[in-house]
């Protein structure tokens, strides 16, 4: 039996898939038309929220569907003064 040194890091090819299956997952998590104010709702922000972070953390960038919003450029939130 052989030993592979795992990678450090995701492939190009493995971020592509990673962004691909990223966007179908934030579609998914935006479709649900149900109230603002229901217990999902907030849940579902919250995990969009989740993914959008991972995407900055594993890419090194913004979410691109993001960036092509209809509305115009997406400007990221400022962080909170301290």
């Amino acid at each position: 039996m052989s030993h592979r040194k795992k990678l450090r890091h995701l492939t190009q090819p493995e971020i592509e898939q990673f962004l691909l299956d990223a966007e179908r997952l934030n579609k998914t998590i935006c479709r649900p038309s149900i109230s603002p104010q229901c217990e999902h709702s907030h849940s579902l922000q919250k995990l969009n929220e989740a993914l959008i972070l991972a995407i900055l953390e594993i890419t090194g960038r913004q979410a691109p569907w993001i960036l092509k919003s209809s509305t115009g450029p997406a400007r990221p939130k400022a962080p909170p003064e301290a």
